[in-house]
């Protein structure tokens, strides 16, 4: 009933999806280029996932897949903080000490 899973289970779990995917051709490797993406993009930390990759997939496979992932989640991250929500950060952003600060310091 926990929400969070155990270590061991997540370890098992991903490794089991990735062997999956590594069996399934193209559209696995597709489908973990894309999930890995969208795990950047809002996990963050991708040491784990790129580890069970190397695993589950040949070298150059994984560092290849998990480049793609890594930068087009990162990409997409950046390009949604830009033109998506900088407006928003900005008038939350407006009158804070903090800020002024960093500023000042320019």
């Amino acid at each position: 009933n926990n929400i969070i899973p155990s270590p061991t289970a997540l370890k098992a779990t991903i490794i089991s999806i990735l062997d999956t995917l590594s069996q399934s051709g193209t559209i696995g490797k597709i489908t973990y280029a894309l999930s890995f993406t969208l795990w950047t993009m809002t996990i963050g930390i991708t040491t784990p996932i790129e580890t069970a990759a190397g695993m589950a997939f040949p070298f150059r496979t994984a560092v290849l897949l998990s480049s793609i992932g890594k930068i087009g989640g990162a990409l997409l991250q950046y390009v949604a903080t830009k033109y998506l929500l900088s407006s928003y950060a900005r008038r939350k952003m407006k009158n804070n000490d903090w800020m002024d600060k960093i500023r000042g310091s320019f």
